[in-house]
């Protein structure tokens, strides 16, 4: 930057500046994203050049949340009024920690606003991304090193699947029979029922990341176990063959140590003579004595209970050689696998995100820390001063060893001049199935004594009644019986250790008002809901009367895994509901498409009965001529390897996304709203398949049965995973699933760290539980992972409580009457703390049985206010407004289509580099605070227009009109007083005399286009080449035969102004940004483009401003 904001930079750092670094413990809701913001915008109104700072988060709607907190801060500043006053008293707080001067010196509005546009001009230089994001880019800086092909790509789950499966194939390709065979039975040894194939694809799964990460030997860590001699062993044998069976007072044999004695001696007698059977330890004599407990309530005898050990020992001694045997065979497949997995992706340039890093590591990280952070400011063209680390607990410490050298270096400056700011939440650390580590965050400050922790435990998102039924769970957490018992121990432990960093949440919203309940669901209803869960249904049943209480409310239905996604949605729609999944499923859930890709699957397999009898059952049956009545019969067969044929000519004459645009067409009287918009998804998919299309039909279908699209509708319920949930807040929240159980034991294989920085030094297999439990480095890494799964369990119940604004809904299941120890579940966890606080509501029982077809309101906050949403003065939370996809028409002269093609809908801005930005004061036009209601009135107009073409045309009727604002906006976004208000200017401007030639349709030929997104690449002389991307809402192309000679570009614009010259001056880059992109994309000179802006400030005072 230069002038004032250069000479302020000079006197910003002082050598009595306080501590600039700052680690943040956040709560949840407690304002991370708030403190984060500050922080940043505060070194740039002290002239920081943006590209000195890294700010890193984990997803890409965080990063582009922090953008906008920051830009928002900033033009807040500039403001003459109060709140540019906070605004500014906001940033003085960060001055002020490096030089208490500057900071009583103070701020200015106009020192801002100079920064404002200054940013506005750099806003390419900003450098907040997410991690893999960050790491993407330093790989292609450093792509010669690494020896990245020059056309690379981020594969997605079939193509990954595909890979791994190419390069399994070249490792077994590449070894000898004989090698090859040791191998495989290695690797299965001591694997439940595991063949070869599935050994191999379950290494690499599991395994793949601990043996790149591990050190050299960590495969070879785990040691045999010293076993009993062969004549030892044969004693043993004897002993329990000849031990007589316990007798009964009426001197009759004891029945189940009979049967038992029984089964353990056909185990014996069927045993090779080299290997026990692993049996043995199934037997419940056997498990008795290795335990030192009686059996049947008897006493074992010494010399039994010795030799019934000694086989117990035995079987244990043999399973760890099986696992030891299996991890060399793993390690050797491995390292096999990782050369040809490389060069397999060097070939195709197809990596993963994690990738990235490891290589990294590996290559030009590798140097001295110094060297590697110079050379690190030289590839990004700026020195890195100042590092925000945003959601710390989840990174992984492989990351955390690319950035630690520049955090050391930041840390370690003595000058003032350079900061660190790391945030984060340990209770909140959900990612550990993906490498995630929370203990870099908990031993942050342990590492690094200049950081000084500071906890926040207020929420600025929270109701008091929703933290107190927090504080009421998880104060008291370990107490709970579920966590009792020797077989619990891990999962206590865990608790305890996630307990200590739980501190009491308080609220800054006291005003908020709310509610809070725990239900108990019904039994199953005897042959009618068998086969669905009772809490799910209760689940939806309280989601029904919840939306009727509150129908402006956002409800999120929070679930643990994605399984029960798709049946919750289907329950809700049954009731009318219209539920989106934040994640997104695949377009399976479509009908429409599930025809789709029967077709094509049957283009693939033609032997394939099912997909003839869906193809056979679908509108395409008489087209391709598979009848139903043909299944199974020898003309049915020949009509399916016909239908193949001929849908593989036709892919192959034009392409994945024209076939199934037009199959899409073919089903459009025929597909509900929901299929529709399915169905223009998968076209879109289909025309990026084009690119890079695969030989076989089957390899689109596998793509599109993997890939979860968001639903594009603004429901107000929410069905989703709680990781999904991260990051959102919702009016409501019901949680359905406590009643699964908390898995505990470890799969797959394992790897063990000494800490939370250095590498595995230790990997393995998982064990059993009763082989960890007689071997002490088995039984130490599986208890670790056994911890670790629970404090993974606990924090996701944390997060999903407090995702919550208003009320919280938790839902249980009827406990077993015959366990006797509670089940280890949430529902456990949850229930116990809140039963002994008094239930609110009335004396429940949570093992009370409830009435068949009635649930139970086992317990209800005290201070619940089931009217929170009713004349309270507070406004829902709204959920980001994803604006439904449409399809962009091209219409031919005289009224001929001229085909579809679809697009992504409109976008709002256009994005570029250009120098000749807005000054100062239009700086602040541009990132004027968002009026809701404002945006929601334009985006109904928009829509209006967009499906109004020319005055001849058939009109639609109000009712037409109202349902396309409503399904533009639905009514949480829109009420009915907005919409009254765009249809009112809609008509006004439809029947406008200064409007009128707009939309009278020409004599001549032309091509008109509605929401016309364009994304070009626009080339200066005195500057690199830069991509446009927008969207012009009404675009006429005037034709002489196939050649474009001159556009129209129409620009609707709602909002205030003064007058229409202020509309202009504040849209006029815009628009010649509009006219260029036009001229680039169609060839065309720039005077022969009119733009148009039609302003509608209100019914009856339409203006159209050339620009």
């Amino acid at each position: 930057m230069s002038g004032q904001g250069q000479l302020f930079v000079d006197d910003l750092f002082s050598s009595d500046a306080v501590n600039p670094h700052r680690l943040l413990l956040a709560s949840a809701g407690t304002g991370k994203t708030f403190q984060l913001a500050n922080h940043f915008a505060g070194l740039l109104v002290c002239g920081v050049e943006p590209d000195r700072v890294l700010a890193t988060t984990f997803t890409r709607k965080a990063a582009g949340e922090i953008l906008d907190r920051v830009l928002g801060r900033v033009r807040e500043a500039a403001r003459d009024d109060e709140t540019g006053v906070e605004a500014r008293g906001f940033l003085l707080k960060t001055i002020e920690r490096m030089n208490p001067e500057a900071a009583a010196a103070g701020l200015s509005a106009a020192h801002c606003t100079q920064v404002l546009a200054a940013l506005v001009r750099r806003i390419d230089r900003f450098q907040i991304r997410t991690l893999d994001a960050f790491f993407v880019r330093l790989a292609r800086l450093f792509a010669m090193e690494l020896a990245i092909a020059a056309e690379w790509r981020i594969t997605d789950v079939v193509e990954e699947r595909a890979l791994v499966a190419e390069a399994v194939a070249r490792v077994l390709d590449g070894l000898e029979f004989p090698v090859r065979l040791e191998l495989l039975r290695g690797m299965t040894r001591g694997a439940e029922q595991l063949g070869a194939e599935r050994a191999l694809v379950e290494t690499v799964e599991s395994a793949e990341e601990i043996a790149r990460d591990a050190v050299p030997g960590a495969w070879r860590k785990i040691l045999p176990l010293e076993g009993p001699s062969a004549a030892e062993l044969q004693d043993a044998i004897r002993t329990t063959n000849e031990a007589p069976v316990p007798l009964t007072k009426s001197k009759t044999p004891m029945k189940r140590w009979e049967s038992t004695l029984a089964e353990l001696r056909d185990l014996l007698e069927a045993a090779d003579s080299a290997e026990l059977p692993k049996a043995l330890l199934g037997n419940s004599l056997v498990q008795r004595a290795l335990a030192d407990e009686p059996y049947d309530r008897r006493e074992i005898d010494p010399e039994l209970k010795d030799a019934l050990v000694l086989l117990g020992r035995q079987v244990i001694v043999q399973r760890v050689q099986q696992l030891i045997d299996r991890n060399l065979a793993s390690e050797a497949f491995l390292t096999h696998f990782t050369d040809a997995d490389r060069n397999l992706r060097a070939e195709l340039g197809a990596y993963r995100f994690q990738d990235f890093p490891r290589a990294l590591l590996e290559g030009p990280a590798r140097q001295a820390s110094e060297t590697w952070t110079t050379e690190l400011g030289y590839r990004l063209d700026a020195r890195l001063d100042h590092l925000l680390l945003d959601e710390f607990q989840d990174t992984a410490p492989s990351q955390w060893q690319l950035l630690l050298p520049l955090a050391q270096e930041v840390l370690g400056d003595g000058t003032g001049e350079r900061s660190f700011f790391c945030v984060g939440d340990v209770k909140q650390s959900i990612y550990g199935w993906r490498g995630g580590e929370p203990r870099l965050l908990q031993r942050m400050a342990q590492r690094h004594p200049v950081l000084e922790p500071e906890t926040l435990t207020q929420s600025y998102r929270s109701s008091s009644i929703v933290m107190d039924t927090t504080n009421r769970i998880f104060e008291s957490i370990a107490e709970a019986a579920c966590l009792q018992g020797p077989d619990r121990r891990s999962a206590y432990q865990a608790t305890l250790a996630w307990a200590a960093d739980f501190s009491e949440h308080t609220t800054a919203k006291t005003e908020l008002a709310g509610e809070a309940r725990l239900w108990q669901a019904r039994p199953a209803i005897k042959d009618v809901e068998k086969t669905l869960d009772p809490c799910i249904r209760l689940a939806v049943e309280r989601v029904a009367a919840l939306r009727e209480a509150h129908p402006d409310a956002s409800i999120a239905v929070l679930v643990r895994a994605r399984a029960q996604i798709a049946r919750l949605r289907f329950l809700l729609g049954e009731l009318g509901i219209e539920a989106s999944d934040e994640g997104g499923n695949p377009l399976t859930d479509a009908m429409g498409v599930t025809w789709i890709l029967a077709l094509l699957q049957l283009g693939d397999h033609p032997g394939d009965g099912v997909a003839a009898l869906q193809v056979a059952r679908s509108p395409f049956a008489a087209r391709y001529g598979v009848l139903p009545e043909g299944i199974g019969t020898a003309e049915g067969r020949e009509a399916a390897q016909l239908a193949s044929n001929r849908v593989r000519n036709e892919l192959m004459r034009r392409g994945y996304g024209a076939f199934v645009d037009e199959h899409a067409a073919l089903l459009g009287d025929t597909s509900s709203a929901w299929d529709v918009r399915r169905l223009e998804q998968l076209v879109e998919l289909a025309l990026a398949f084009d690119e890079r299309p695969g030989l076989r039909p089957v390899d689109f279908v596998d793509k599109i049965r993997e890939t979860r699209v968001p639903d594009p509708t603004a429901s107000t319920v929410k069905v989703m995973t709680i990781h999904a949930s991260k990051g959102l807040e919702f009016d409501i929240v019901v949680l359905p699933e406590l009643g699964k159980g908390i898995r505990l034991a470890p799969s797959g294989f394992i790897g063990g760290r000494r800490n939370e920085v250095d590498p595995p030094t230790v990997a393995t297999a998982c064990p059993t539980k009763e082989v960890a439990h007689h071997h002490e480095q088995l039984g130490e890494l599986y208890r670790s992972e056994e911890q670790r799964s629970m404090t993974d369990a606990l924090s996701g119940l944390y997060v999903a409580i407090t995702r919550a604004v208003h009320c919280v809904e938790l839902i249980v299941p009827v406990p077993s009457k015959s366990a006797k120890t509670p089940s280890l579940q949430h529902a456990s966890l949850v229930a116990e703390p809140l039963m002994k606080l008094g239930t609110g509501a009335r004396d429940g029982d949570p093992e009370a049985e409830s009435e068949e077809g009635q649930a139970s309101l086992l317990w209800e906050h005290p201070d619940s206010d089931p009217s929170w949403s009713a004349g309270s003065g507070d406004e829902p939370v709204t959920p980001r407004v994803f604006v439904e996809e449409r399809p962009l028409e091209l219409k031919a002269g005289h009224g001929h289509h001229d085909g579809e093609l679809k697009v992504a809908s409109r976008q709002h801005h256009v994005f570029s580099s250009r120098e000749d930005f807005p000054v100062a004061a239009e700086a602040l036009d541009l990132f004027a605070p968002v009026n809701d209601e404002g945006r929601r009135l334009g985006v109904l107009v928009h829509a209006l227009f967009e499906d109004y073409h020319w005055s001849n045309d058939d009109p639609r009727s109000d009712e037409e009109l109202h349902q396309i604002c409503t399904r533009r906006l639905p009514r949480m976004h829109a009420g009915d007083a907005e919409v009254d208000e765009a249809l009112a200017r809609f008509h006004s401007a439809r029947k406008s005399k200064a409007l009128a030639h707009l939309f009278v349709e020409p004599e001549t030929e032309y091509r008109l286009a509605t929401e016309r997104m364009f994304d070009v690449e626009i080339s200066d002389l005195d500057r690199d080449p830069m991509r446009w991307r927008g969207t012009i809402d009404r675009l006429l192309l005037r034709m002489e035969g196939d050649t474009v000679v001159g556009a129209q570009i129409v620009d609707f614009k709602t909002e205030p102004a003064r007058d229409s010259a202020e509309i202009l001056r504040r849209h006029r880059a815009q628009l010649e940004d509009y006219r260029r992109a036009v001229g680039e994309l169609f060839e065309l000179e720039e005077a022969s483009i009119e733009c148009l802006i039609v302003w509608l400030p209100g019914a009856g005072q339409e203006t159209i401003v050339a620009a």
